[in-house]
This record gives structure tokens, C-alpha cells and sequence, in this order.
């Protein structure tokens, strides 16, 4: 399983053609967020270069075969077990409401299968939508402030904070990832996003 695919295509997928207000990389630093929407980002541009070649008219080539996702690391790399952590924590995230209904599940399924993930994404995806993390065990994994930072900053990517329960969701993941008011005010104009006001 590559998490650091699954992270990047649910990143995309949850900024939905959002422009981000700044780079990420400048707010969060080079961690895993940064890498995985990187490799994503490289992915889908040889996906997209390969379907164009297979267009273009008057070629008359065979179809050449989809690029190769990037190589997974080591399950005892710390990139892997972040990326797995952050795929966990926009799992609990769009939980916050209580529950993931069948549209949810379906669009965030859709969204995988377009990317052309593999078996094993998608297995692992399905099992942890079953059965979403709690807050606890992803705090329970944060192992640094910048790994807190992404945390909060996939969580609310991964939901549209509109309703009480997903406010005191973030609400409750910032005060257990000690996160400072500014740092959780940067995540926020980062990415353009905000617990909406009741």
C-alpha cells in the first residue's frame, strides 16, 4: 500500500480546484503533506501527458500503459507513517458530523477510483471508512509540531466546518495537538478555510 498516492489524490480531491493563498510548503514546511501533494502532482501530470499522446491526431500508436504511481517506502519509514497518520486524520475528520453517510463514502471512493489507485489503496481506504480513527488515536500519533500542524491542516481539508459538531471537532484537535491560536489562524488562511462562525 502507498499511502503517499492515497494522501495526495484525497488532498486534491478536498481542495477540489481551491487556490491556496499561500504555498504549503512555506506554512507546513517540506513534510509529508508537501510530499504527497508533490508526488500526486507529478502522477497526474504523466497520467494527463499519456492521454493526450493517445489523442493526438494522426498518431495511430498503441495506448501506452499509465505511468507508474510513485514507489512506496518502507512501512518503517517515517514519510510512510506520517502519510498514513494523515490519511487517518481526514478519515476521523469527515467523521466529526457522527457519521460518513453512503454519498460521502461514494464520492470519496469515485474520487480514488478516477485517480487510478491500486487495489490496496482502495481496500485500505474502504476498511478505515468503516471503521473511522477516533480523535485520540490520531493525536495519539503526532509526534512532532509540524506533524501537528499537518494534522490539523488535512482535518479541515477534509471537512467544510459548518456545522457545531465539526467546529468542535477542530476546536478539540487543536487544543490536544497543542497547536498555538497562530498557527491555527495560518493553517486557516492557508488553504482558505475556516470553522464557519454559528
Amino acid at each position: 500500500m502507498n499511502p503517499q498516492n492515497l494522501l495526495g489524490s484525497l488532498l486534491m480531491g478536498a481542495l477540489g480546484g481551491r487556490s491556496l493563498r499561500r504555498d504549503p510548503r512555506v506554512a507546513l514546511g517540506l513534510g509529508a503533506v508537501a510530499l504527497a501533494a508533490a508526488a500526486w502532482k507529478h502522477y497526474s501530470d504523466q497520467r494527463e501527458a499519456a492521454q493526450q499522446a493517445t489523442t493526438a491526431p494522426g498518431t495511430g500508436a498503441l495506448p501506452p500503459p499509465p505511468p507508474p504511481a510513485a514507489p512506496a517506502l518502507p512501512e518503517d519509514a517515517p514519510a510512510h507513517r506520517d502519510a498514513v497518520l494523515l490519511v487517518r486524520a481526514m478519515i476521523a475528520a469527515a467523521s466529526a458530523d457522527g457519521v460518513i453517510d453512503a454519498a460521502e463514502r461514494q464520492t470519496i471512493m469515485e474520487r480514488v477510483g478516477a485517480a487510478g489507485l491500486g487495489d490496496e489503496e482502495r481496500a485500505y481506504l474502504t476498511q478505515q471508512l468503516a471503521t473511522p480513527p477516533s480523535i485520540e488515536e490520531i493525536v495519539a500519533g503526532v509526534a512532532s509540531p509540524r506533524l501537528a500542524e499537518e494534522v490539523y491542516a488535512v482535518s479541515l481539508l477534509a471537512m467544510r466546518p459548518d456545522t457545531d459538531s465539526e467546529r468542535s471537532y477542530l476546536a478539540q484537535l487543536a487544543s490536544r495537538l497543542a497547536l498555538p491560536v497562530e498557527a491555527v489562524e495560518r493553517i486557516e488562511q492557508v488553504f482558505g478555510v475556516g470553522p464557519a462562525q454559528p
